[in-house]
């Protein structure tokens, strides 16, 4: 039986990044899309009309066929100095005019030093494996190659690293993206209908295996499914609702927060949820609830059904008060599990469960965090040997710190896979920040880039420390604005993502996210599209052309991406989790919006 296989070049391999970011590889193509197709069994294969001889067979992995990347790169004469041939694409080593990897033999630190290269990647990376000396020649396996420059590969098990990768999609795709800077800024959108019904949806997302569905997380503690025509699933994929706590109709930040599926999920059928559970036995008696951090496995028999029974408690954090209790989990491109967590609530990061220095600024607590664990090892986990506080004084599960209420996060799915948290603020400013390891974003002694005073938040004092308590920087955030509350734009931020699909050319490149609303009474939230340019980000409101007055006029909480990184907003009639005003758009061109 012959199958079409069919690729984008630069997913292939980075291998295909030529010339101008060509890492190391010899000979040239002007080909953006490549048809592969093979005999499975057999040892030969067609890649754009071009036979080729394979020295052993596809392998075949959970029904999907691998192929050994070496084969690949060959096809279109792309040399590489690989590692010994029995080990295939595993190792590589890499150096030429554009790009010199250098690395510190024996550590994970990669340090990459970039010549004539377009839009290079950040200039130390730091990789979960060691460098392997082989004949004196230092090589690096592709896979951690790939992850610098944002390749995407199906991969075969992951102990087989970067040996077999699979190409399955079987449609031409289409050329890559480049994240260029527009002549003129997008400053109109239009928005579609795709599903309703939802009591208060907060996370929209794709579990990656390829069938076209969506995942829908209710707050009200229920996960629905989009079938692959768009189509809301009458049963609940997972139904937590007896397990959460009871939840407040007018306003609550409690409740099913997040869900993120693992990088394997096709293959192991590992997801994870943030909930909000009733205060666990020892904990604090005076406080309000505990955040749960659990894993679950879909149905051996419904793919659209989680099995209740498979709940595996990974982390439990008490909370003193109901708000400020981050949300969406996501997994890195590293492979970890990333988990927002607020300061604990109340107000100014003061009171009942909040030392005198704030939880944001208290490294021995993981409130005010961001966490970042390893769910394939240990028990229930592992620490990534690289987390800031490993052998120090600090939790070792915190990434990142000094953070008020990082409600969503998200990666970027290209670039740098730059981790963006948009952290709600207090009475005057709303931020965005770039996260990065080990990084103290300020709170409670700033609020975005301004000094604050927990006892008068209203009024910034002239001065505030410009480093922690352990004399490390204070970083800024990349954009923030000024709170509805105060004279300005919206009274909680709500992230998003970068947008990196095909439909809004112009669009491409930005990190689009919203605001909650201009304030409590009825919805009316706002949608917004950041650009870079020249070290410096700037925003603007997006016109929402086919919605009265142009804005969403409903709670926006939250935002979605599909595995084409089209954008969808999530929304609300009401500003708590109550009735079934729940509804999602997704974003589309103007011209094509109803």
């Amino acid at each position: 039986m012959r199958k079409a296989l069919t690729v984008i070049l630069s997913l292939l391999l980075m291998l295909a990044m030529v010339p101008a970011a060509g890492a190391a590889l010899h000979g040239e193509t002007d080909q953006t899309t490549v048809e592969i197709v093979m005999e499975i069994g057999e040892t030969t294969y067609t890649i754009n009309g071009h036979e080729e001889e394979m020295d052993i067979s596809p392998y075949i992995v959970d029904g999907r066929t691998m192929v050994p990347v070496r084969f690949v790169a060959e096809a279109f004469g792309l040399e590489a100095d690989w590692g010994p041939r029995d080990e295939r694409t595993q190792w590589v080593s890499f150096e030429n005019e554009a790009i010199r990897i250098e690395l510190e033999i024996g550590s994970p630190l990669i340090h990459l030093d970039f010549r004539d290269v377009v839009d290079p990647p950040p200039s130390t990376i730091t990789s979960d494996v060691e460098a392997q000396i082989i004949e004196g020649r230092t090589y690096l396996p592709l896979r951690v190659i790939g992850e610098i420059f944002g390749a995407a590969f199906d991969w075969g098990p992951k102990d087989a690293l970067t040996e077999w990768v699979s190409f399955t999609l079987t449609e031409i795709a289409p050329a890559p993206i480049e994240p260029v800077e527009p002549e003129e800024p997008l400053e109109e959108i239009g928005v579609e209908l795709v599903a309703e019904g939802f009591t208060s949806p907060l996370a929209f997302v794709s579990p990656g295996d390829g069938t076209g569905r969506m995942f829908v997380v209710d707050q009200a503690g229920v996960i629905w499914v989009l079938d692959g025509e768009g189509n809301v699933l009458e049963e609940y994929f997972l139904d937590l609702r007896d397990v959460i706590v009871e939840l407040r109709a007018g306003f609550d930040e409690r409740g099913l927060l997040g869900v993120a599926f693992h990088p394997n999920y096709p293959q192991n059928g590992r997801f994870f949820v943030h909930y909000s559970a009733p205060l666990r036995e020892g904990a604090p008696a005076d406080w309000d609830h505990t955040a749960v951090i659990a894993e679950f496995q879909v149905s051996e028999e419904d793919i659209n059904a989680a099995d209740p029974d498979s709940e595996r408690i990974i982390l439990q954090i008490d909370q003193p008060q109901f708000n400020h209790n981050g949300g969406q989990i996501a997994f890195g491109p590293d492979g970890y599990l990333y988990i927002p967590l607020g300061d604990g609530g109340a107000a100014n990061d003061v009171g009942l469960g909040h030392p005198d220095i704030g939880n944001g600024q208290d490294i021995t607590t993981l409130l005010g965090s961001i966490l970042r664990i390893d769910i394939d090892q240990g028990d229930p986990y592992a620490i990534p040997g690289d987390n800031p506080f490993v052998g120090e004084e600090g939790r070792d599960e915190i990434f990142a710190y000094g953070l008020r209420n990082p409600y969503r996060i998200s990666f970027d799915a290209m670039g740098n896979n730059d981790l963006f948290a948009a952290d709600v603020g207090q009475d005057l400013w709303e931020e965005v920040n770039i996260v990065a390891r080990g990084g103290n974003y300020g709170w409670n002694l700033m609020e975005g880039t301004h000094c604050f005073d927990p006892q008068n938040p209203e009024q910034p004092p002239a001065e505030c420390p410009s480093v922690g308590l352990r004399g490390e920087p204070l970083l800024d955030p990349i954009l923030e604005y000024r709170n509805a509350r105060n004279g300005g734009i919206g009274i909680a931020v709500i992230g998003g993502y970068v947008y990196r699909g095909q439909a809004i050319n112009d669009l491409r490149g930005n990190y689009v996210f919203g605001d909650w609303s201009l304030g409590f009474g009825e919805g009316d939230g706002s949608v917004f599209a950041a650009t870079l340019a020249n070290g410096v980000w700037n925003f603007r409101e997006l016109a929402i052309t086919n919605r009265e007055n142009q804005r969403m006029g409903l709670f926006i909480t939250g935002f979605g991406q599909d595995a084409d990184h089209e954008l969808y907003i999530l929304t609300t009639e009401n500003a708590g989790p109550s009735g079934n005003t729940g509804k999602i758009y997704k974003i589309v061109p103007v011209e094509e919006s109803p």
